[in-house]
């Protein structure tokens, strides 16, 4: 305690009873009368327990118990109060607490409301709802309000100097571990970077087999956000072939979704979960990783859909739902050359876990197709560019060039042969392991010949929505442009050459000619060999893996192309 030797105790007697004093006639009544305000409405509250009973009554929120649930310390209780204000006074009601990382922002260190006696009585709040407080309580944490009843003005300030001093310790101990959680962080990369350079060895060892070995790959979402911005987004918006699809299907088929409870994987801006919400979906689930979802959020909010949408921020396989089980599942999830990103591993395991039997995926089918290339300007332009750049040799850049898959978009009349699926995915029943094959077959038909040479391959998808989960189980896939003549209630598109052009163009494999020489080709001659798909080496990237002859050929052909 401060000891001050400027009055006398009968002198800070009169200090206190001078109700004139400027100041202290507007603290004492704030001492006597505390009022806690509810965290989601204006209504106020004598103590904490009735505050907290309100709560759980009227919007079914139990602090007590989400404490428990995910064993916060007090640094984080008090963020997860101010969280929770700022989120109501931002119209999102309720707010998503469904994990930890939402409100571990240092903002909300900072009160929303001023002087909010709800944050210097955790312990009590919590004690009072059942739980120990003392797991939560601080050294700071142990300010009672009782206490400053009891004391006088310069203990008071004294009291507020050692909380200051105190926080001030707390805040320089919460920056080491910081600082300690960022090298663990930067070790965890670098033994991942290990770790994936050991699987590849393992796969390239003949005596391997890959099916019978775990995978645990860091996923490519947990170490990019590059969904976070603005640009993806609009760019996936303004892609009307793959927006409108969706769109066409969810609002044709409102029959499937009216009063139906709905899971969107990767919702990015909730557009899918609102074309849900406007079929007339009762309960929709939006789960999104990156940190879009707080835009997200207010686009639900900003579109009255609050009360329907429920936006989740984290990977699926981390978030706990509050239902056993799901009527229909839709997501977006499909990357460059369809598996690129691998995000089809989460909507696999989202369906496995919630999907209830006879639910509806959305969408139903995918199909992998391919063609060969006739394209001299093509590769001129990709690899003969670097011969003579202002005069300068830069060939040194088109080293490995033929290697990479270029994602472009390829003139119809480019393409000099027949295209050929050689995969098909059902949402129904595929698996994780169906994701990676090595002897995916194919066959094409030369069309006019290619008197220049086959320059290269390209692939892209198709995909198809259906009303039936056993969609063209018993029968050859049509192409999409067919479908709607034979399919009531289907939709398809396709992002190949021969269709209006989509947000994820097709994929380019050149043929490295140095090691194959160009190829002469004759009208009517076919082409066929195998298609390997497999992760690539850094997350989220794809390994793709062609084997390939003309009919008057010996000898098979084979290169390996990466998309990362």
């Amino acid at each position: 305690m401060v000891s001050h030797t400027g009055c006398s105790s009968d002198d800070e007697e009169d200090i206190l009873n001078q109700e004139d004093e400027e100041g202290w006639d507007d603290v004492e009544p704030d001492l006597e009368r505390l009022e806690f305000q509810c965290l989601f409405d204006n209504n106020l509250f004598a103590d904490v327990a009735s505050m907290l009973q309100h709560c759980r009554e009227t919007h079914n929120f139990d602090l007590g118990k989400l404490y428990k649930d995910l064993r916060l310390e007090y640094i984080e209780m008090i963020k997860l109060v101010n969280y929770i204000r700022s989120q109501t006074l931002a119209g999102m009601r309720p707010p998503d607490i469904s994990t930890k990382s939402v409100f571990e922002d240092d903002q909300y260190l900072k009160p929303v409301l001023e002087d909010d006696p709800l944050l210097y009585s955790l312990e009590d709040a919590l004690s009072s709802d059942g739980f120990d407080g003392q797991q939560v309580a601080s050294t700071a944490a142990s300010f009672h309000i009782n206490d400053l009843q009891a004391l006088k003005p310069e203990e008071v300030v004294a009291k507020l100097r050692i909380y200051e001093q105190e926080l001030a310790t707390a805040r320089q101990a919460l920056e080491a571990s910081a600082k300690q959680l960022h090298l663990t962080e930067t070790a965890l990369q670098q033994a991942n970077s290990c770790a994936d350079f050991l699987r590849q060895q393992l796969e390239a060892s003949p005596e391997t087999d890959v099916n019978k070995r775990p995978i645990d790959r860091t996923e490519y979402w947990e170490n990019n956000d590059c969904y976070s911005g603005i640009t993806i987004h609009r760019q996936m918006l303004q892609d009307k072939i793959r927006t409108e699809s969706y769109q066409k299907f969810i609002l044709d088929n409102k029959h499937l979704l009216e009063g139906k409870t709905v899971l969107d994987v990767g919702c990015g801006t909730g557009i899918l979960s609102m074309f849900c919400a406007q079929a007339g979906a009762k309960k929709i689930y939006a789960v999104e990783q990156s940190t879009i979802y707080q835009k997200a959020q207010k686009i639900v909010f900003d579109n009255g859909f609050q009360e329907t949408i429920k936006v989740l921020h984290g990977r699926v396989q981390d978030i706990s739902l509050p239902v056993a089980k799901v009527d229909v599942i839709v997501s977006e999830w499909m990357g460059y050359c369809l598996l690129y990103e691998g995000m089809l591993d989460s909507v696999i395991w989202a369906r496995d876990r919630y999907l209830a039997p006879g639910g509806l995926m959305i969408p139903a089918l995918t199909t992998l197709r391919i063609a060969p290339m006739s394209n001299s300007e093509y590769s001129q332009t990709h690899v003969g560019f670097w011969k003579s750049v202002y005069g300068f040799d830069m060939l040194a850049m088109s080293e490995g060039i033929e290697r990479n898959i270029d994602m472009d978009i390829v003139p119809a009349e480019n393409i000099c042969g027949s295209p050929d699926t050689f995969n098909s995915l059902s949402m129904y029943t595929a698996t994780v392991k169906d994701l990676t094959f090595a002897t995916a077959e194919f066959k094409c038909t030369i069309d006019e010949g290619a008197p220049n040479g086959i320059d290269g391959l390209v692939i892209w998808f198709d995909t198809y929505f259906s009303t039936s989960p056993g969609f063209c189980m018993d029968r050859d896939i049509p192409l999409p442009s067919a479908l709607t003549e034979r399919e009531k209630g289907s939709v398809a598109f396709t992002t190949g050459p021969f269709g209006e052009a989509t947000h994820w163009t097709q994929g380019v494999l050149l043929f490295d000619r140095r090691n194959q020489g160009p190829n002469q080709v004759k009208a009517r001659q076919t082409m066929t060999g195998s298609v390997g798909f497999k992760k690539g080496v850094a997350p989220g990237g794809l390994e793709v893996h062609i084997t390939w002859r003309l009919h008057d050929e010996e000898v098979a052909k084979s290169q390996t192309w990466v998309l990362d």
